[in-house]
């Protein structure tokens, strides 16, 4: 069972428990697949399974990339496959007493999300929603980014952005209830890699690159206020834990040495 004081934690090939204030790792999964990584991970609602995204490592995303969604037992095991999707996709569990997991993919055109339930043992479930997509006409194939798409805490709302520039739109899954975010700072909002519910349900974490370069994670509440939590000189993503009392930030950073070579 994941406690509050662990951290679930996916390397390419590997999924780990790490304990906070402690340097111990304890691996979840027996096994890997060579030549396939993993993209993300999420904890099942009974905190029973890890569900994860694993993809073949073979350079650029494309929309004509498949990629799995796997489970392992939380208390460790063989992972085995639930369905296959494409690459982009992006998938969050609720958490107790909801007992909701979905998955957004989009259409074949790449111009709709469609969110979809599914359970770890049977798979795919009945459909949700659907929201047009606004991307560019010249887009294209290439993935930068899974859906910009996620299921708040209770299980009752989907937060979502139709494209990397905004806006952030609220919408209920027991009703016609949406709500469009102000955008008091849409700077902010020109390209999004991530959104995220914060743990009490009234806010969002949002990851965004900046303009020199850089990326910035940020609380936006419901009336456009935005509140900066990190800064990173490449690119990050801010992960907020159930709890509400920790964030993690995954950050990418890239280390080269330069060499010069005479007389060859």
């Amino acid at each position: 069972m994941l406690r509050k004081a662990d951290i679930l934690i996916c390397y390419e090939h590997s999924l780990r428990m790490h304990a906070l204030n402690s340097n111990e790792q304890v691996p979840i999964m027996t096994s890997g697949a060579s030549g396939f990584g993993i993209e993300e991970s999420s904890v099942t609602p009974d905190g029973k399974w890890v569900v994860f995204l694993v993809q073949p490592i073979t350079g650029y995303d494309t929309v004509n990339t498949t990629v799995q969604l796997m489970r392992v037992p939380i208390t460790g095991g063989f992972p085995e496959p639930i369905f296959s999707t494409r690459q982009g996709t992006s998938f969050f569990c609720a958490r107790s007493p909801s007992s909701v997991c979905a998955v957004a993919e989009e259409s074949g055109d790449r111009k709709t999300m469609i969110v979809t339930a599914f359970d770890p043992l049977k798979g795919r479930g009945t459909e949700l929603a659907r929201f047009a997509l606004d991307y560019p006409s010249d887009i294209g194939v290439v993935v930068e980014h899974v859906l910009l798409c996620d299921i708040s805490p209770d299980g009752t709302r989907l937060a979502l952005s139709p494209r990397e520039e905004g806006p952030i739109e609220i919408h209920s899954l027991q009703g016609n209830n949406s709500l469009v975010i102000p955008g008091k700072t849409s700077h902010k909002l020109k390209n999004m890699k991530a959104v995220r519910w914060a743990a009490d349900g009234k806010g969002l974490i949002v990851s965004s690159a900046t303009n020199d370069g850089g990326g910035e994670v940020f609380h936006l509440d419901f009336q456009g206020n935005t509140n900066t939590l990190w800064k990173c000189a490449s690119y990050c993503i801010g992960l907020p834990s159930p709890d509400g009392r920790h964030l993690a930030i995954y950050n990418q950073s890239v280390n080269a040495n330069m060499w010069m070579m005479e007389n060859f």
